[in-house]
């Protein structure tokens, strides 16, 4: 593998620790797909393998997470079990999304000094599955008769690619409901507990709800941010608005599909009539956090949010009187939808015993390690009022959102509407262009709030550098 790298122009072998130090500065994604295609022929066969004995394996696992206290507590529970595979978690940055977070990855991949378990963005495993960066665990999965019906079904289909092959197991989730601040809406005479229900009405009620000054905004009647960037905005109105984002086959890129532009022209223009793109740039940059959160602090109206938001309610703004609901259908009779996104645990190709990351694996989604992991986050938090993620297993989600009440009647209604409403929920599109996917929706709608291009350009932009990424996969894809 070392020749394989000294071969490569923008690699150089280099001991783990200074490689992985300087490897996001040294690799591109570009250079890559060549390095890994010869490194797939390592890792795990394909064959049913045969199951491991725990306690004859003898050797330390490295696992690539996020710095979570609750992650962190699952896998020290595991090496208090498995005492002769003490587990460590190292924070490499591999958890993000878009190309740059994961490039220590891929860089790791392609020099075969790999972690056994890895954190990953779901959404980015299409992106690098033809690639071969990852590990099958079909094998695996197939050998235990292991259930994935436990996991929400767009979760579980993020985690296979076009081959439809599995490539990870999810370990969190998240949906993106409607929040309102009841109080704003007592003031303009609506019913309090009912939500703008349509596009139209979502823009009758912020206008009425918009409050400006001389030189700017005040409250803004309705705003996405915090809670959203321009890829997750342009993913939420385009799965409302009936867009897809690729076409059936998979194989055309749809970020300009008529049904995203209509949709994002329509956030344009809102935004314009509420007082104008920059006034509204320039006023979400004096949003806080926590216990300022521009919700809390009247900034805002309406806005669009994970359920994530419902805990910092319950810590930093218990009497708050607001509402959670179905974002805004398109028009009266359409259906509500939002959209999830989350992470997997991954085993990247050419790990010593995938075997023994399979069963890491699935430890580290069981009940029991989940609810061993919210334990640590509440009581390292010191937060009576903590509430937990989404595991992507709505039954394990029931048991701990009982287990950990955050005492605040509304947040504990909440929560559990947040996890029925992962019904109406859409995963973003497996796709080999996915990252392109997803960079490309920021950079289009960062262009059309700057006004350097109208949404139509902007979107046909950045959908031709997407289609590109998709025609080199399906081209390599065909040369095998």
């Amino acid at each position: 593998m070392a020749s394989i790298v000294r071969e490569t122009k923008m690699l150089t072998y280099r001991t783990r620790r200074s490689f992985l130090a300087d490897s996001a500065r040294t690799v591109t994604l570009a250079a890559l797909p060549a390095v890994l295609a010869a490194c797939v022929q390592s890792g795990a066969s394909a064959g049913q393998p045969a199951k491991v004995d725990l306690t004859k394996v003898n050797r330390k696992l490295l696992v690539w997470s996020d710095n979570n206290v609750g992650r962190k507590a699952q896998v020290e529970r595991w090496t208090k079990t498995y005492a002769n595979l003490p587990a460590e978690m190292t924070d490499v940055g591999s958890g993000g999304q878009g190309s740059d977070a994961i490039a220590k990855f891929l860089a790791a991949v392609a020099s075969g000094d790999v972690a056994d378990l890895v954190r990953f963005d779901r959404f980015q495993i299409g992106s690098y599955t033809h690639r071969g960066a990852f590990t099958t665990l079909d094998q695996y999965q197939k050998a235990d008769k292991y259930d994935l019906k436990r996991f929400v079904e767009s979760a579980i289909e993020e985690t296979h690619s076009l081959d439809r092959k599995l490539y990870g197991i999810p370990n969190s989730t998240d949906n993106r409901p409607f929040f309102w601040n009841k109080m704003h809406f007592r003031e303009i005479g609506v019913d309090p507990e009912k939500p703008p229900a349509t596009w139209d009405q979502l823009k009758e009620y912020a206008l009425k709800l918009n409050r400006q000054t001389g030189t700017g905004y005040s409250r803004m009647g309705y705003t996405y941010r915090p809670g959203l960037s321009g890829s997750s905005l342009t993913y939420i109105q385009g799965f409302l608005n009936g867009a897809e984002f690729t076409s059936k086959d998979g194989k055309k890129a749809q970020l300009n599909h008529p049904k995203v532009i209509e949709s994002m022209q329509w956030v344009y223009e809102l935004l314009e009539s509420q007082g104008g793109t920059q006034k509204h740039e320039e006023f979400q940059k004096t949003f806080g956090s926590n216990e300022n959160h521009p919700l809390f602090a009247q900034q805002m109206a309406m806005t669009v949010s994970t359920q994530g938001l419902l805990g910092t309610i319950a810590r930093y703004k218990p009497d708050f009187d607001f509402g959670i609901g179905a974002n805004p259908a398109r028009k009266a009779g359409d259906q509500s939808a939002t959209w999830s996104g989350g992470f997997a645990w991954i085993v990247p190709k050419g790990v010593k015993n995938p075997e023994v990351s399979w069963e890491l694996i699935k430890e580290l989604v069981s009940e029991a390690s989940f609810l061993h992991g919210y334990e640590a986050e509440k009581t390292q938090g010191g937060n009576p009022a903590y509430l937990p993620g989404m595991s992507a297993q709505p039954a394990i989600d029931k048991v701990a959102y009982e287990k950990f009440k955050t005492g605040v009647p509304a947040v504990d209604k909440g929560i559990l509407w947040a996890v029925d409403y992962m019904k109406q929920s859409r995963f973003r599109p497996v796709s080999p262009a996915g990252v392109e996917l997803y960079d490309g929706a920021n950079t289009a709608w960062n262009a059309v709030l700057a006004k350097q291009k109208s949404v139509k350009q902007a979107y046909d932009d950045v959908n031709a550098i997407a289609q590109s990424a998709l025609d080199q996969a399906y081209a390599s894809a065909g040369a095998k």
